[in-house]
Order: structure tokens, then C-alpha cells, then sequence
């Protein structure tokens, strides 16, 4: 996910470079820190990258309605942040000494925090909360699932039912549609319909993969269309 994210931030930089007082680029800044947050409440990242990332989104919201200008700092900004993209996602087993530009980074978004120019940008309500936790503990059923799927399904299926209801609940047709799917084709594994093989394995796999995209970012491009 961590390698999507900077992929998607990398052509967003290109075009704040190249047509920031167009529309459509601050719209995009915009939506692309609720990315970054919804991101950091499924990925497996460390606490200080759980909050820089926080704060990074604040900036580019703050970018994007002009609080903060855009400037040949904001330039020098984005691209440190593009570096630390590269950093943030990693799980906590991965963790590495923070480095100097992640470090320069933090310490002036914290002074703009200060200065009362940025906020930690934070899942906008509870209910907003509540989907990326049914996210979240959907995929940790997935990784216990797949480290030893002879144990059984019925964990991830139950994570998969839940999350269809709330998706249901959110109007978001994909996620209810993909995770109700995947959870019937769990369920036909537990009454012994189906076998327990590496098609099978591969094809949750990528609706895991899948969800966790769709909720992180919400538009889809045609690639993800297609996997779908």
C-alpha cells in the first residue's frame, strides 16, 4: 500500500509543479490527505509515522485552502514528503532510525502546528472511525488467516460479514459487494464445498488487497476496476 500511496502522491507533485492554481489540484491535495488518513488507521505503521502522517495531511489540507502558501518552501516540503512515504506503512518489525529528512520534515510541521497554520488531520467522524477499525480488523483476520489457512476460516469470514454490513450501512457498493463474496466463498470452504488451494488462497488474497484499497481510496483507477 505504502508503494501505491507514493506512486499516486509522485503524479499529484507533478501536477502541483506544474498547475497548482488550476481547480482541480488543490481539490486533489485535499482529497488525497483523507487518503493519507484513512491509511493510517489500516496500515501497519509505527506510532511516529502514525503521526507524522497525521500532520502531513493537515499541511496538504492546509495547502489546498490556502492557510498555507504554496510556495518554493511548499516545494521543498512535498518532495521531503515524498521521501517519507517510502518510510511510512512499514510495520513495526521493519521500524529503522528516522531519518534526517523525515526528522527536518516533522520539526516544521510541528512548528506550523504551533503557529496554529496546520492540524492533525483525523478520521472526520465516528462513524468514519468505526469503518476504518472494521478495516483494520478485517485485514489482521486476513493475516492470521493466511499465515495458517488450514486452521480455518471462519474468523475472517465473520470480519468479512461485518464489514459488508457496514459498507452497507455507508452506501459503498463495492466493499459490501467484494466482501460479501469473499466471505460466501470462505463459507463454502468451512462446509467443504470448496478445497483449500493456491487459486484459492491467491484469489483472497487479492480481494484483501483489494478492500483495503477501495477504502483508502475510495476512487478507483481502471486497473482497479478491472481487478475488481
Amino acid at each position: 500500500m505504502n508503494k501505491r500511496m507514493r506512486q499516486v502522491f509522485e503524479r499529484l507533485l507533478l501536477e502541483c509543479l506544474t498547475s497548482f492554481h488550476e481547480k482541480h489540484t488543490p481539490e486533489k491535495l485535499e482529497s488525497y490527505a483523507g487518503c493519507m488518513v484513512r491509511w493510517t488507521s489500516v496500515g501497519h505503521m509505527t506510532a511516529h509515522a502514525q503521526d507524522n502522517c497525521a500532520l502531513a495531511a493537515g499541511y496538504l489540507t492546509a495547502l489546498a485552502t490556502g492557510l498555507v502558501r504554496f510556495d518554493h518552501s511548499a516545494h521543498s516540503r512535498l518532495r521531503q514528503l515524498g521521501k517519507c512515504l517510502v518510510l511510512w506503512g512499514r510495520s513495526d518489525a521493519d521500524e529503522v532510525e528516522h531519518s534526517e529528512v523525515e526528522r527536518d520534515l516533522a520539526e516544521a510541521f510541528t512548528a506550523m502546528q504551533a503557529n496554529n497554520l496546520i492540524r492533525t488531520r483525523a478520521l472526520p467522524d465516528t462513524e468514519g472511525a468505526e469503518f476504518g477499525s472494521m478495516v483494520s480488523h478485517m485485514l489482521g483476520a486476513f493475516q492470521t488467516w493466511s499465515l495458517q489457512p488450514e486452521s480455518g476460516p471462519l474468523q475472517l469470514s465473520d470480519a468479512l460479514i461485518a464489514l459488508k454490513t457496514l459498507a452497507q450501512h455507508h452506501q459503498d457498493q463495492r466493499i459490501m459487494e467484494l466482501s460479501w463474496a469473499t466471505a460466501n466463498m470462505l463459507d463454502r470452504l468451512i462446509d467443504g464445498t470448496l478445497g483449500l488451494t493456491a487459486e484459492f488462497q491467491d484469489v483472497v488474497d487479492r480481494a484483501a488487497k483489494l478492500l483495503m484499497v477501495a477504502y483508502v481510496f475510495q476512487i478507483w483507477t481502471a486497473e482497479d476496476e478491472a481487478e475488481y
